[in-house]
């Protein structure tokens, strides 16, 4: 399917490396926000866990967000996150449905 991309990128650090991850994730949607194609970039940590991070990444399309995923400064900061992960890196790519949500004044 053709058309804009949305990301959910998850990451779970080692708790005791939060810290560390947090920076890193930095990092990293700073290089997403720099790439050709990003609409944008949100970096999410979870209330009360510390140690989960989401960054949500809009692209004008998957071909714009594949040429950032594997671009070298990406694919070297995703390697440094990952010696601080309890899990892998998860990525959840989407796309957006035709349907509008509908409203909760309308009838379902």
């Amino acid at each position: 399917m053709a058309g804009p991309l949305h990301v959910i990128t998850a990451f779970e650090s080692v708790p005791q490396r939060a810290a560390d991850a947090v920076r890193l994730a930095g990092r990293i949607g700073r290089i997403l926000s720099a790439s050709p194609g990003v609409v944008r970039v949100t970096l999410l940590q979870r209330l009360h866990r510390p140690d989960q991070l989401e960054i949500v990444s809009g692209w004008e399309s998957e071909d714009a967000y594949e040429r950032a995923r594997n671009s070298p400064a990406l694919v070297a900061a995703r390697h440094d996150m990952e010696e601080l992960l309890a899990s892998p890196i998860d990525d959840r790519l989407h796309h957006t449905l035709p349907e509008a949500v509908p409203r909760a004044s309308d009838d379902l």
